[in-house]
């Protein structure tokens, strides 16, 4: 499980070609979700007690977000990476691990604009930016389940050759 998880932080880093297994990917998945976890409570712990969310940021307050947001985009890379790998090993093209990040970063950006109060808003941007954080929900949790549920193609496909084969040569 480790070697998945080292493989994809050195070697496989932002490498989007070739197939990933079923192990590889799920272990960088649950570590891909520690990490966020733990980045989610140092956000929450630093915005109350710095107060984030009552006044004005400081700088110490802006490089505190600022290696949080980087430390996001650094486990981001190879998490879409690996998927992609994920989604080679079943024969669908990789682009679809893009899907849910994207989703996800729209999401994201309409609850800021949201939250600056940019005065009064239409009831349909309201609403946009719910529909696309539901979508962002629904397609990772769709290509997390198929990820995980899914075998890979046995032998060789278009994107390279199966994993486990060359795993058990090694």
């Amino acid at each position: 499980m480790l070697s998945g998880i080292k493989k994809c932080l050195s070697t496989h880093y932002a490498h989007f070609g070739g197939r990933s297994t079923r192990r590889e990917w799920t272990a960088f998945l649950i570590f891909y979700l520690i990490c966020l976890l733990v980045e989610y409570l140092l956000f929450h712990y630093f915005g109350k007690n710095l107060g984030f969310f009552s006044q004005p940021l400081s700088t110490r307050d802006m490089v505190i977000i600022g290696v949080i947001v980087l430390l996001n985009i650094l486990l981001l890379i190879p998490f879409v990476a690996v998927s992609s790998r994920r989604c080679h090993d079943f024969a669908v093209h990789g682009a679809w691990a893009f899907l849910p990040p994207v989703l996800a970063i729209f999401s994201l950006v309409g609850s800021w604009v949201l939250r600056l109060g940019v005065g009064e808003l239409p009831q349909w941007e309201l609403w946009t930016v719910g529909a696309v954080s539901i979508l962002a929900f629904i397609s990772l949790l769709g290509l997390l389940i198929y990820g995980m549920l899914r075998k890979g193609t046995v032998g060789p496909n278009r994107f390279g050759a199966d994993p486990l084969a060359t795993a058990a040569a090694e």
